[in-house]
């Protein structure tokens, strides 16, 4: 992770621990593509207060870091995609406010979002838990290693790293963790299995918002 800025943690959680995740995600029907603003519901705080979850959020940020957002992605033959190389720069607030440094202020799923300061995102990490085994065939996210050290991109240069890249496809099993920075380039695949790729996505930072942006979610690790 320090050198690569991600990293995968296999078994994180036992097969039991997972399940036990599945149930309070609303078991087993599938939901189409997913399911955002998952910090509403408070049977994701337990994970977020796990051991595993905890260990790795301070082993990269600090313990003053606080959950940010989560969603659950649910991939299936039904319900497939592939995802171009990106970067997460949005952040979900609490309101559209004036505030320098941070812009394009917009509203997905009932809940508004903008592009902080880059000294905001570079603190910020994601951790994947894959509620399913997730092989090659299931479209993994595939990451370019050390892609962030320049920064936020604009489509260009997104592009220019991308032609000359070799990017990582980050396969893991049940209960393992993929932990990478959120300005790391990261796209997937569609799955070519016939078997379900869920995965509990949860978003970590421990930089202060300038005042009066307000994270929408803003979960403790304790």
């Amino acid at each position: 992770m320090e050198r690569r800025s991600f990293g995968i943690y296999e078994d994180q959680f036992t097969g039991s621990e997972v399940e036990g995740f599945i149930r309070c995600l609303g078991g087993e029907q599938p939901i189409r593509g997913g399911k955002r603003n998952l910090l509403d519901s408070p049977e994701v705080v337990p994970v977020i207060h796990s051991a595993p979850v905890r260990s790795l959020v301070e082993k990269f940020l600090s313990a003053d870091a606080v959950c940010v957002r989560g969603i659950l992605f649910d991939k299936t033959q039904e319900s497939n995609w592939n995802l171009p190389f990106h970067q997460d720069t949005k952040i979900a607030v609490k309101r559209s406010v004036n505030a320098p440094g941070y812009a394009q202020f917009s509203e997905k799923d009932g809940v508004v979002h903008c592009c902080p300061p880059a000294e905001v995102l570079e603190r910020q990490i994601a951790l994947r838990i894959q509620l399913d085994a997730c092989p090659l065939e299931a479209g993994p996210v595939r990451v370019i290693e050390g892609s962030d050290a320049s920064g936020v991109l604009n489509q260009d240069e997104i592009t220019e790293v991308v032609s000359t890249s070799q990017p990582v496809a980050c396969t893991g099993g049940i209960g393992s963790i993929l932990v990478f920075r959120s300005l790391v380039l990261h796209g997937s695949d569609r799955s070519t299995s016939l078997s379900r790729r869920r995965v509990l996505h949860l978003e970590f930072c421990d930089a202060k918002l300038e005042t009066p942006v307000e994270w929408k979610w803003a979960i403790s690790l304790a």
